[in-house]
């Protein structure tokens, strides 16, 4: 749900205004890891779940808040 919001399923190999150095499927940015890890769809989303996994409660929220925890989107419901 989350990579399909950021990218449509692809690694992009660039960001848009809010991220420019948003990158890959989850549209992370530098702080996430290396470029390669974010350009590898892989890497990426054990990058996504590690995140997510650190988010207090997070089985019980609803999935777009949940990753709105993790990915900090400024629209909780993107």
């Amino acid at each position: 749900m989350t990579a399909m919001g950021e990218s449509s399923l692809q690694s992009l190999g660039y960001g848009d205004e809010a991220g420019p150095d948003s990158r890959g499927l989850f549209q992370q940015r530098e702080g996430w890891g290396s470029l390669v890890d974010r350009m590898d769809p892989t890497a990426s989303a054990t990058l996504f779940f590690q995140a997510l996994i650190a988010v207090g409660d997070w089985q019980s929220l609803e999935p777009t808040i949940a990753a709105h925890r993790v990915q900090g989107n400024a629209d909780p419901f993107h």
